[in-house]
């Protein structure tokens, strides 16, 4: 009964772990990003760029892909024009494993569908 238990242990935390999932983000911040960085939720550390040489105007909807290795748990940053040169807007705690549709408002509140 234990290894039963085990194994099932092991495989809920294995998908956790490798969660690989496409969402749709919609930009309604008013702002035009040119960053879209992900990170586990509370990580030191955004990843990359997830659509590098591309820019994300307001009012607009991009796919992005969750790469695996992730948890369900993410934060997402943008980077965008600020007044006072390149600004930050990062949006917390976001369960990427169930949701399909993230809208971001400027607050750095967002909704989920």
């Amino acid at each position: 009964m234990k290894n039963i238990i085990l194994i099932a242990v092991f495989f809920f935390g294995l998908n956790a772990a490798f969660a690989k999932t496409e969402i749709s983000v919609t930009n309604v911040t008013g702002f035009e990003f040119y960053g879209l960085h992900l990170s586990d939720a509370n990580a030191d550390e955004c990843g990359d760029d997830l659509h590098p040489n591309e820019t994300f105007t307001n009012e607009t909807e991009v796919t992005i892909t969750v790469p695996q290795g992730y948890n369900c748990m993410v934060d997402i940053m943008v980077t965008y024009k600020g007044d006072d040169g390149e600004a930050e807007l990062y949006f917390c705690d976001i369960d990427v494993c169930k949701v399909s549709n993230i809208t971001l408002h400027e607050d750095g509140t967002y909704t989920m569908e």
